[in-house]
């Protein structure tokens, strides 16, 4: 299954462009429907404070967030699931280990689940300052 994240509720997933991050991969502007494998990586996005800078580190399992104190723990966030069946591997460009964007104008999902955003802490820990975070997920160290 792939898992889209949103602070809205909606029938069905449309596309919608992505800016890189000021420190991540350099993927550019691509109007696509993004997915990915993995529920945590979804619920970063769902969950994430709609203002300031926010990072996540799957490999390390931490995040940031640079307006941690608008961080809702029990605001409502929507986590979409879909059907890989339903997508024609033409249509996927894969983004890394934890991310594809899908080349469609729609998806309609499989279910919606409803999370509080505050679960996102189930799967991360949170890294209080941007330069710890930055050691944090630099570091060899598991």
């Amino acid at each position: 299954m792939y898992y889209h994240g949103s602070k809205r509720s909606f029938t069905k997933i449309r596309r919608q462009q992505k800016v890189s991050s000021p420190d991540g991969p350099k993927v550019g502007r691509r109007n696509a429907i993004y997915l990915s494998p993995c529920l945590a990586f979804a619920l970063f996005f769902a969950a994430k404070p709609a203002a300031g800078l926010s990072m996540m580190s799957r490999r390390k399992n931490i995040v940031y967030f640079e307006h941690l104190e608008d961080f809702d723990l029990q605001e409502n966030v929507f986590i979409y699931i879909v059907d890989p069946s339903g997508i024609p591997e033409d249509k996927i460009t894969r983004l890394g280990k934890f991310q594809i964007a899908v080349d469609m104008d729609e998806i309609e999902p499989v279910r919606v689940e409803v999370y509080k955003a505050g679960e996102i802490f189930q799967y991360f820990e949170v890294i209080k300052t941007k330069k710890e975070y930055l050691r944090r997920r630099s570091s060899t160290a598991s």
